[in-house]
């Protein structure tokens, strides 16, 4: 189900604690290039408040005011938040060239996916993870062949994992 800006508004405005960073991207984080990583879609900063304590450079875009401004409100240097509405592809247009970028429970529209590609960097990594259902019913992944390939054989990352929330599918993919 996808919900507007004014239902993730209520959300972040309720939620109190900030939620534990995604599973897979703590397992995986050691794979993601650095220093410059976008988080798409970031929410109230879960995963940019982890990848920052790692020593990661995070620029963290929303569409939801009231996320950015708690992420904010926590203060950190190495986070840089810009307000935008990922279905539009302005906000892609302004964003600067990235290491690595992720994108946690979001699908983007397909061209708005293989814009965002235009600002990974040569052998940078995008980490995506996704409520598996969602995934299979996009056509995401069919958008990705010719502009990105899997990692190396022994590194492809492909996974799928459940927690409290549901199941999801994780996949890390690196630029040629």
């Amino acid at each position: 189900m996808k919900r507007s800006q004014e239902e993730w508004d209520a959300l972040f405005k309720k939620r109190i604690e900030l939620l534990p960073p995604e599973d897979f991207l703590v397992e995986y984080q050691s794979l993601l290039k650095r220093p410059r990583v976008l988080d798409l879609a970031c929410g109230d900063g879960r995963n940019a408040f982890y990848l920052a304590e790692l020593g990661f450079q995070i620029s963290a875009v929303d569409f939801s005011e009231v996320a950015l401004n708690k992420i904010n409100a926590r203060s950190n240097s190495n986070i840089r938040t810009i307000l935008g509405d990922l279905s539009k592809p302005e906000i892609i247009e302004t964003l600067d060239s990235f290491d690595s970028i992720i994108i946690n429970h979001f699908i983007p529209p397909r061209e708005i996916f293989l814009h965002l590609l235009t600002k990974l960097n040569r052998g940078g990594h995008l980490l995506f993870t996704a409520f598996r259902e969602d995934l299979e019913m996009s056509d995401l992944l069919s958008s990705c062949k010719g502009n990105i390939s899997f990692l190396e054989a022994e590194a492809v990352v492909d996974k799928l994992y459940s927690n409290s929330w549901g199941e999801f599918r994780g996949l890390i993919f690196k630029k040629r």
